[in-house]
């Protein structure tokens, strides 16, 4: 018990960490990963004090944590979006003007970023983002998903202080403050991914769960690896029939979102071009590429042959899946700047932490 407790913590500080070293590096320095590397262990175990507070004054501290948030998107968020090449991303401009593209009934592939990027988002990234657009930018969007992610946290864990707790570890990770501020969306992408595969896998009545998560995972073409996941789950419980058919709606959903998009402009329909983005380790090692998103896709139909007793195995197997091509993508090209991508398996380290807890504080009563 000691050790699963042990191993636990240590995967919830890699998880925390890896995703932000390359920030840290870039602001601080080595001594910052160092300084950090303490601060998120000792965060970790005084993080336990959450949960002697009340539930009133968990959700005022909740509500002061989301007032803060919102304070610091609007005072940081303008004087970080200068679109002045060399001074930040174009993330979020990608997203704004592919979504308005969009809204306007246009092929949204055509157009391109302030520095000349090309839009690597999926259609659904695009539609999901939509309504934050029409509001003023899609930065709006990362307010909103963390405010879901802390309710799916409260509803999964029945208790607004523990799902302060672990909420508070997920905002210590320096670049989901980062993404806040300069409206970048990869921690976004990945807990409206996360909340559906939640969302599917607890409602008793699947079909809209199903479909719904067909628009999350047409964002990014590597969450399509969680299916495997998500059917191993669900056969383990409802059988392989009901599962199957489950998860074809979904894979109707995505497909419905993005095939038509490649049909009319396979040349310049660049989201394949993101697809490709492992093939820069080809010169390190040939067809790297291939083989890390044949690993990739191995690992997840391993994982999902494997029992899957409770609903942290779920998590810890999707964040493993999308962690892959991450770390073995950081050692081939000896690059901290792609441990950046580490953001899209933070949600998933988080709500496996949160869930094991769970189930460890219930054994013991």
């Amino acid at each position: 018990m000691l050790a699963n407790s042990v191993l636990q913590s240590v995967a919830l500080w890699l998880g925390l960490l890896l995703p932000s070293v390359s920030i840290l590096q870039k602001f601080f320095g080595s001594i910052g990963i160092g300084i950090y590397c303490l601060g998120a262990a000792f965060g970790i175990w005084v993080s336990r004090l959450a949960l002697r507070i009340s539930e009133r004054s968990a959700l005022c501290l909740s509500i002061a944590v989301f007032v803060a948030l919102g304070l610091f998107f609007v005072v940081v968020y303008p004087a970080v979006n200068v679109q002045v090449p060399g001074l930040g991303g174009d993330d979020d401009d990608a997203m704004n003007i592919g979504a308005l593209e969009l809204i306007h009934g246009h092929f949204p592939y055509y157009v391109r970023t302030y520095l000349g990027n090309e839009i690597h988002h999926l259609p659904g990234a695009l539609l999901l983002a939509a309504p934050f657009v029409i509001l003023g930018t899609s930065g709006l969007q990362n307010l909103a998903w963390l405010i879901m992610f802390f309710f799916v946290l409260c509803r999964q864990l029945g208790r607004a202080s523990a799902a302060l707790r672990w909420f508070l570890l997920f905002l210590f990770s320096p670049i989901v403050l980062q993404q806040v501020a300069t409206g970048v969306g990869h921690v976004t992408n990945a807990i409206y991914v996360m909340l559906g595969l939640w969302w599917l896998v607890t409602a008793e009545r699947k079909i809209l769960p199903a479909l719904a998560w067909g628009v999350t995972l047409a964002s990014r073409a590597n969450f399509l690896l969680l299916i495997p996941l998500a059917f191993g789950w669900l056969n383990s419980r409802y059988g392989w029939r009901c599962s199957a058919n489950w998860l074809l709606w979904t894979c109707f959903s995505c497909a419905v979102l993005t095939v038509p998009f490649y049909f009319h402009d396979p040349s310049n329909f660049s989201p394949l071009q993101a697809v490709d983005r492992l093939s820069q380790f080809d010169d390190v090692i040939p067809h790297a590429g291939w083989a890390i998103a044949i690993l990739m896709l191995s690992a997840s139909i391993v994982l999902a042959g494997t029992p899957m007793r409770t609903a942290s195995n779920l998590w810890r197997n999707c964040a493993l899946v999308q962690a892959v091509p991450v770390i073995i993508g950081s050692l081939l090209g000896r690059d901290l700047g792609f441990l950046a991508y580490g953001t899209f398996f933070l949600c998933f380290v988080i709500f496996t932490a949160a869930t094991a807890d769970q189930v460890e504080s219930s054994s013991k009563r």
